[in-house]
């Protein structure tokens, strides 16, 4: 395990989120106003992809049935998701997003 390059420092705008996969496991590469935070990319109810809903300040918002989480700590903001997301490291370098996973 270890810090994995993510993303490029002009890849992600503020408001976006990016689908990173590395170690298998898929990590929802989040940017809330120039801060990056990492989380499961996998909704826990119904496995939909996190990176495919909406960001709304620090809330992510699953596709499929709407369960939110808050990209900061991972927690469950609303039903029908009852786990909270696992987050990961994130450090900018000179020229990158890394992850660390």
């Amino acid at each position: 395990m270890g810090f994995i390059k993510a993303a490029d420092l002009n890849e992600l705008q503020p408001g976006q989120v990016k689908m990173v996969a590395g170690e298998g496991r898929e990590i929802a590469l989040c940017n809330v106003n120039g801060t990056y935070y990492a989380v499961d990319n996998i909704c826990p109810h119904m496995g939909a992809p996190l990176c495919e809903g909406d960001l709304d300040g620090t809330d992510i918002w699953c596709p499929f049935h709407g369960a939110s989480f808050d990209v900061t700590n991972g927690e469950v903001l609303s039903p029908p998701a009852y786990e909270n997301l696992t987050c990961f490291p994130v450090r900018v370098t000179d020229s990158a997003i890394e992850v660390e996973i």
